[in-house]
């Protein structure tokens, strides 16, 4: 019987990049962000004897004779997350891991955190640990930073473990507050409707350019601090303009989030992206951003009403194919199969 968990994926609307510190200890960090029925699936079992054995979704796998060789040899990163379980909940091997990700690597729609948290929660199933969503956002957050160094916020972690439209406060000292928003269904049906999702491609590592804005921050650059100070002001108004169900305006904040974006890192975007935010404000878009940290990745875009078909074929010319999603209310979900 195997132990399975899925943890969703996210659209993060605004405020990305204030969650980062030294600037969330320094100024408070504010993000509006929104999960999406793309998931990533961790199931595990105990089997027979002292072997693991890690089954990948592109058909590879990985075995080792005991949990410790692949705890020390290990290529999938869920290696830390047995780690940790052998040290403080008793974890022991034989075991079969099978994983699966709905998005490809450096997608900017927050993979990995949701990897770590879909990991966590099977493990915890497996255990028996006593581990509540915030314990889990917290674990997630400590082993990407620690042992994979990859650099950057707590909104994605938050998002993977409670799902659904949050609007979610960081103070510094680890202080996270989570706000469910809870909006008129047809609003958020019309919101689902007109955005569009379209990868880009594979993106820089989003440690390279998150390093280069803390760095920004770190030097005081007044430009940077001015961008991540509007940021949070845009995700304040953003949150106003769905519980009035103004998308119109919405749209509008949502282009000026993405202004502001630009100026946290040169590294954020380049000419094949402008040029493709340009080209689809001319087909039927009213406005979008990145999604992620930048530099590819995920484009969001709003398209003006009922146009979001036109956009979804001029994109198509390009080469360009949306991405089907459907907002997901639900955080991390486990069961037994």
């Amino acid at each position: 019987m195997y132990e399975s968990s899925r943890a969703p994926l996210r659209l993060s609307f605004a405020g990305g990049g204030s969650d980062v510190s030294p600037y969330c200890e320094e100024r408070g960090g504010i993000v509006l962000n929104a999960t999406i029925s793309k998931f990533t699936w961790v199931s595990i079992k105990k089997i027979a004897g002292d072997g693991v054995s890690v089954y990948h979704s592109d058909g590879t796998f990985e075995q080792y004779k005991t949990l410790n060789d692949f705890i020390q040899k290990g290529l999938s990163p869920i290696k830390h997350v047995c780690a940790h379980f052998k040290e403080h909940h008793n974890l022991a091997g034989g075991l079969e891991i099978h994983l699966r990700n709905d998005a490809p690597g450096m997608s900017g729609l927050g993979g990995s955190a949701s990897f770590f948290i879909s990991a966590i929660n099977s493990f915890r199933l497996l255990t028996l640990a006593d581990i509540n969503k915030y314990d889990m956002a917290e674990l997630a957050f400590s082993l990407e930073r620690q042992k994979l160094g990859n650099i950057g916020g707590r909104q994605d972690q938050y998002a993977a473990a409670f799902g659904g439209i949050n609007f979610i406060e960081f103070k510094g000292n680890d202080f996270v507050r989570m706000n469910p928003l809870a909006i008129k269904q047809d609003i958020l049906l019309e919101l689902e409707k007109r955005l569009v999702l379209v990868n880009l491609g594979k993106r820089r590592k989003s440690g390279d350019i998150i390093s280069d804005q803390v760095k920004r921050v770190t030097d005081h650059d007044a430009k940077s601090l001015k961008a991540l100070d509007e940021t949070k002001k845009i995700a304040v108004s953003m949150k106003n303009t769905l519980h009035k169900g103004d998308l119109e305006e919405f749209g509008n904040l949502l282009g000026i989030a993405w202004l502001a974006k630009k100026n946290f890192s040169p590294l954020i975007t380049n000419s094949y992206i402008n040029g493709i935010y340009d080209y689809s404000l001319k087909n039927g878009a009213a406005s979008g951003k990145i999604t992620g940290a930048g530099g590819g990745g995920h484009m969001m875009l709003l398209a003006k009403p009922n146009e979001e078909e036109a956009l979804k074929r001029a994109l198509i010319k390009k080469e360009l194919y949306p991405t089907p999603f459907t907002f997901q209310m639900h955080g991390v979900e486990s069961w037994k199969g």
